[in-house]
């Protein structure tokens, strides 16, 4: 979007930017300071392998379908370089500032992408996703302990079921873009932010 179509500039609050920037922490996996759409197909390719989707050539195609479908919607001018890629401060900007414009295609676009995620790691498609086969990824891809990847997921299943639903996932990750209560269990989708 070029910045002469945004709306005049909102404060962000302190919640949703820290937010925000533990999203881009996760996502700039490569600790370039950016984020590429090359970049995020990689970290997709790696979450289906750890998520033993990797053989499953519809669900890994889904993921990257997805991955370019929020990249489109989201992609930067070039640099001088010509390279598309977001820093830090513009991936946040660029979030909420659809947030306000566009609420709507923020909404659609975390549903495209919790399904697909939710579908990688729902392997027996039985509709539930498992603390035990959730823990070790959260660990890999959140980059964080699995005391606290164990205690991220008990703050999500709230009824200490052991499983977690899709709506439940759903429900939560988008509090975790859009929700402002910092009591929203949604928050800890990443781990700590």
């Amino acid at each position: 979007m070029p910045p002469s179509e945004d709306p005049a500039p909102t404060p962000m609050s302190d919640l949703r930017r820290r937010k925000l920037n533990r999203m881009f922490e996760v996502l700039d996996s490569e600790r370039s300071g950016t984020v590429t759409e090359e970049g995020s197909l990689r970290l997709g390719r790696a979450f289906a392998e750890a998520a033993g989707s990797a053989g499953d050539a519809r669900r890994q195609e889904q993921l990257a379908a997805t991955a370019r479908e929020i990249w489109r919607e989201f992609e930067p001018s070039p640099d001088a370089t010509g390279v598309r890629q977001l820093d830090q401060e513009r991936f946040a900007h660029e979030i909420d500032t659809d947030l306000v414009r566009d609420p709507d295609k923020v909404i659609r676009l975390i549903g495209s992408l919790t399904n697909v995620l939710f579908g990688m790691v729902d392997r027996d498609d039985d509709g539930s996703i498992r603390k035990d086969d959730t823990i070790p990824m959260a660990v890999r891809f959140l980059d964080i302990s699995e005391d606290e990847a164990t205690s991220t997921w008990d703050k999500l299943d709230v009824a200490a079921q052991g499983h977690l639903n899709y709506a439940t996932c759903l429900k939560a990750i988008t509090e975790y873009v859009v929700s402002e209560d910092p009591q929203a269990s949604g928050n800890w989708v990443f781990g700590h932010f």
